[in-house]
């Protein structure tokens, strides 16, 4: 298999160049498709037109487009400049989050929509002190940003594919293995993210990984609508198989039902296998009208980013022939999974075996030593291919790693007799929010700045969509009276609205807080209180 994406895309253009390999279909029935030809094609037209606008191999450049044609086409438009691509949506409505991966990267160029809801625009452009006509920017805020490239994709007019079409084309083929390809982002304990840089090499492995643990061919149909800025998500059906993948068009107006819609969808298409957030397929199977119409079955569904619960077995023989759960971290990819084919094989938090030759999982206990069959601990991996440090955070760097290799990964969990892991849940104050670890510092911090808030705590609580959901416990100001939905509305207005990060479900307005005798907040007692509260036991 070729060792960098572009030598990949090439080979695949060359060789499979009329296969469908991403199609989109939106609410309104347009259903719009790229082939194989079209990814390389189009992708050396935005290579080129990075390349007009000064990008040079190993450049930053940000996509901030949703799923979409134009989404994909920039992506490896990025990569046809050699640029590095990060992936980003913005979460908080001041921009922070965004300020940070950008700085932190040193990103040159962002790629936009200017109307696109979330608009990630409208936060970039209040950091922006300056814009000429042609997207040349200044901004203190953001001192190594030096263009904007606007590419209007609202209601699939197709504006931006027609105007790079007029473009040269450039294809970068002199990346090696090594070199930076994708820059991912995950939560940091300070409330900003952390940024993990992905190699070619890294990104093509995992990619073949998921499609070992799939089950994938060449002639897989695999429905997965997650954000390819995800870490789990990104083009691994195209690069490892050239499988057919399916989206939701985002350009367009979302589904009101998306349950329905997904499963209209995943049935129209023949899809066979399925990459779906639990909160997703149990909303399918909460709508046994739906699936009596329909009547179809996927032959593989991958479920993966919280712990397994005992009733997600219901999915077999309703949804899907067989089932799969993985485990896996942005800074490593896929590390365990576990194939189910009956009910009985599922089992509450089974992770499974390690995914592919070369990782190694363990569990140590608090002197850093292997704990013996069923005993709880933390989860150490180790592969040659994981990230070697956060981008531009060193101190955190150092701590997340043994001093032997191992990457401490902060998730509780254990390994059974025949070596089989189980992971349970997180060790720290991180919360496991569907698909997404989020740290109470990421709500606490806005939350507090508002001038009403005396002070905030964030607690987890339980959900048996999304594992666990997030309640703000709220202490307001001396002489401020206000009620719950009065503080929601406030709060909720600090995060992006439609963003794939949550704003907390959850708000609880109290006099004091309980405190134990160290002076931290009792967390254990808030969390009672707010399950009593909403009805959550």
């Amino acid at each position: 298999m070729q060792t960098t994406i572009q030598a990949r895309v090439k080979f695949l253009a060359e060789t499979y160049s009329n296969k469908e390999v991403f199609v989109f279909v939106s609410t309104t029935g347009l259903r719009s498709a790229l082939s194989c030809l079209d990814v390389y094609e189009l992708s050396s037209k935005v290579g080129w037109l990075l390349r007009k606008a000064g990008i040079k191999p190993g450049d930053v450049i940000c996509d901030t487009l949703p799923n979409s044609p134009e989404m994909v086409i920039c992506d490896f438009g990025i990569l046809a400049a050699g640029g590095v691509i990060l992936n980003k949506t913005a979460y908080r409505s001041d921009g922070s989050d965004l300020c940070h991966m950008l700085n932190t990267s040193k990103c040159k160029v962002v790629i936009a929509d200017q109307n696109q809801s979330p608009c990630v625009w409208e936060i970039l452009k209040k950091q922006i002190d300056e814009i000429s006509s042609d997207g040349l920017v200044r901004s203190e805020k953001l001192p190594f940003l030096e263009r904007v490239i606007f590419a209007p994709i609202t209601n699939g007019n197709n504006e931006f594919i027609k105007r790079i079409k007029t473009e040269e084309n450039y294809f970068y083929t002199s990346s090696s293995p090594s070199d930076a390809g994708i820059i991912w982002m995950t939560s940091g304990t300070t409330g900003l993210p952390k940024l993990i840089v992905r190699s070619h090499e890294a990104v093509l492995i995992n990619a073949r990984i998921f499609a070992s643990i799939t089950n994938e061919s060449f002639s897989t149909v695999h429905y997965n609508d997650i954000s390819m800025g995800h870490a789990s998500s990104f083009a691994n059906s195209f690069l490892a198989s050239c499988a057919k993948r399916v989206f939701i068009d985002h350009r367009f107006q979302l589904p009101v039902d998306k349950e329905m819609f997904i499963w209209e969808l995943v049935s129209s298409e023949k899809c066979t296998t399925a990459l779906m957030q639990p909160f997703v397929f149990r909303g399918i199977l909460r709508k046994p009208e739906l699936l009596e119409k329909r009547n179809y079955l996927l032959d593989f569904l991958c479920a993966a980013g919280q712990p397994v619960d005992k009733d997600w077995s219901e999915m077999l023989g309703k949804i899907t022939r067989s089932a799969c759960f993985a485990y896996g971290l942005s800074e490593v990819g896929y590390c365990c999974s576990q194939l189910c084919a009956t009910s009985s094989d599922v089992l509450p938090y089974v992770a499974g075996h390690p995914s592919a030759e070369g990782i190694e999982v363990k569990v140590v206990d608090e002197n850093q030593q292997e704990t013996s069959p069923n005993t709880h601990g933390e989860l150490l991996v180790r592969a040659p291919w994981m990230f070697d440090g956060y981008l531009g955070n060193e101190e955190k760097s150092k701590s997340k790693f043994t001093q032997d290799g191992w990457l401490k990964t902060d998730d509780l969990g254990y390994k059974d007799k025949d070596g089989c892991l189980f992971v349970m849940c997180r060790r720290s104050d991180a919360i496991a929010w569907g698909v997404r670890t989020v740290y109470p510092s990421y709500f606490e911090t806005p939350i507090r700045s508002l001038s009403v808030i005396a002070d905030v705590i964030i607690v987890p609580v339980p959900d048996k969509d999304t594992f666990q959901e997030i309640c703000a416990c709220i202490r307001l100001c001396k002489g401020i009276a206000l009620n719950e939905k009065e503080v929601a509305d406030m709060c909720d207005s600090l995060f992006v609205e439609g963003s794939d990060m949550p704003a907390p479900k959850y708000y609880m307005v109290m006099e004091n807080f309980t405190y134990l005798s160290s002076d931290k907040p009792d967390k254990t007692k808030l969390i009672s209180m707010a399950k009593e509260k909403f009805n959550l036991n």
